[in-house]
């Protein structure tokens, strides 16, 4: 019973780390015709946090591609 735990565990963080790196590789037009665009990320960031000088909306974005990319490798990395 346990490995079989262990594999659905498995299987969750790679959906999820590829949930994640995704959302990354379309800011970063990654994929093509389909991608968001780094300036689209950034207007909706300034859109979803406007109660916040404009001004921000770039290191909110840079801060939370960062954030994102790191949750996603490091839940690829995970050896438990």
């Amino acid at each position: 019973m346990k490995t079989h735990q262990d594999i659905a565990v498995f299987l969750l963080r790679i959906a999820l780390a590829f949930g994640f790196l995704s959302a990354v590789a379309s800011r970063l037009s990654l994929w093509g015709p389909r991608s968001s665009g780094w300036k689209k990320f950034i207007d909706y960031t300034a859109e979803t946090n406007s109660f916040l000088p404009s001004s921000w909306a770039f290191p909110i974005a840079v801060l939370s591609t960062a954030a994102e990319l790191s949750i996603g490798i490091l839940l690829l990395l995970d050896t438990r």
